[in-house]
C-alpha cells in the first residue's frame, strides 16, 4: 500500500522517511499525513494509493459510533459544506471514504488552504478538526495512482518545471526564499559556520548547505530533507519556502506561478505576524 500523509512534521533524512511538503509529510511517494494542529487528540487525514485506487481516510482519535456508516461533514476554504456517509473500518478508530466520492473531495481540497471536518462521536456530541492543506495539490501529485484522477504525478526528489530565463523564479511550482530576507523580517540569524550554513530563530538552530537538501536541526539533533536543495541566486542562499515549518512558522495560502513574494506567518496569537518575502 502507498499512502500520502498531512502532517507539521520533524522529518528525517533517509529517502525511506518523509520530507517536507508546505504543511504535508511526504513519505518518498509512498504517504502524505496531516496531523490536526491544536487538539491533544489531534485528528489525521491520510491518503493512500491501493493498487491503482487513492484511498482517504480520516482518524479522529476519538471513540466513534459502531455504526457501518457514519456522517462526516467537511469543508475547505469557503466553499460548500459536504455531508456524506463515510465507512467504518477495523477497530472502530478510522472512517474511510467511499470510492467514488474521492476525484470530489480530491478537486475541492486540490488548491485550498484549509480544512475542517466534523463528525459524532460515540457519545453523540458533535466534534471539529482544524486541518491546514496548503500544497495539497503539490502532495497528491507524490501518490502514483493521482494520474487516476486528472493529476500529473511528480516524484519525491524529481523536479519539477524550471523557469530558465534571466530573472525568473528558480520553479514556477514551489516557492523559494532566501533566509536573509527572513532574517531581516522576523529576527534571528543567518551566517556562515564552518563548512555549513547556520539559520537561527525562535530557538531552533538549523545548519544547511547549498547543493544539499539535508537540513540539520542542532538543538533537538533532528535531520530534516528538503524536496528541492538549497541554492544560490544572485548572491543569496535560497531554500525551499516550506523549511520555515521548523519555525513553527508557515507558508500562508497558495502561491501562485505568476507570484513575485511569498507570504510567511510566525509568531501566535498577538505576536502572530505575516510579512511578504521576496521570492526565488
Amino acid at each position: 500500500m502507498r499512502s500520502l500523509l498531512i502532517a507539521p512534521a520533524l522529518l528525517s533524512v533517509a529517502l525511506a522517511t518523509p520530507v517536507m511538503m508546505g504543511n504535508f509529510t511526504v513519505d518518498s511517494g509512498k504517504s502524505v499525513q496531516s496531523t490536526e494542529v491544536g487538539n491533544v487528540r489531534a485528528g489525521m487525514l491520510a491518503l493512500s494509493c491501493v493498487t491503482n485506487r487513492l484511498e482517504v481516510s480520516f482518524k479522529p482519535q476519538i471513540k466513534l459510533p459502531a455504526a457501518a456508516t457514519q456522517t462526516v461533514t467537511y469543508r475547505f476554504d469557503d466553499s460548500a459544506v459536504v455531508s456524506e456517509r463515510w465507512n467504518l473500518g477495523p477497530f472502530q478508530s478510522t472512517l474511510f471514504l467511499p470510492n467514488n466520492l474521492t476525484r470530489r473531495f480530491l478537486t475541492l481540497g486540490a488548491d485550498a488552504d484549509s480544512l475542517t471536518v466534523r463528525v459524532t462521536d460515540a457519545g453523540n456530541s458533535a466534534r471539529q478538526f482544524n486541518f491546514s492543506v496548503a500544497s495539497f495539490r503539490d502532495a497528491i501529485q507524490t501518490l502514483p495512482c493521482s494520474a487516476a484522477y486528472g493529476f500529473t504525478p511528480t516524484p519525491v526528489g524529481v523536479p519539477s518545471s524550471r523557469v530558465t530565463k534571466a530573472g525568473a523564479v528558480i520553479d514556477v511550482n514551489m516557492a523559494f526564499i532566501s533566509p536573509t530576507e527572513f532574517v531581516k523580517a522576523f529576527g534571528g540569524t543567518f551566517q556562515p559556520e564552518g563548512a555549513a550554513l547556520a539559520w537561527e530563530y525562535n530557538g531552533i538552530k538549523l545548519l544547511l548547505q547549498k547543493g544539499s537538501t539535508t537540513v540539520q536541526s542542532v538543538y533537538d539533533n533532528r535531520s530534516i530533507t528538503l524536496l528541492r536543495p538549497a541554492t544560490e541566486v544572485s548572491s543569496r542562499t535560497a531554500v525551499p519556502a516550506s523549511l520555515v515549518s521548523a519555525f513553527s512558522c508557515k507558508v500562508v495560502g497558495v502561491t501562485k506561478p505568476s507570484d513575485t513574494t511569498v507570504k510567511i506567518g510566525c509568531g501566535a496569537g498577538q505576536t502572530y505576524e505575516e510579512q511578504d518575502l521576496p521570492r526565488y
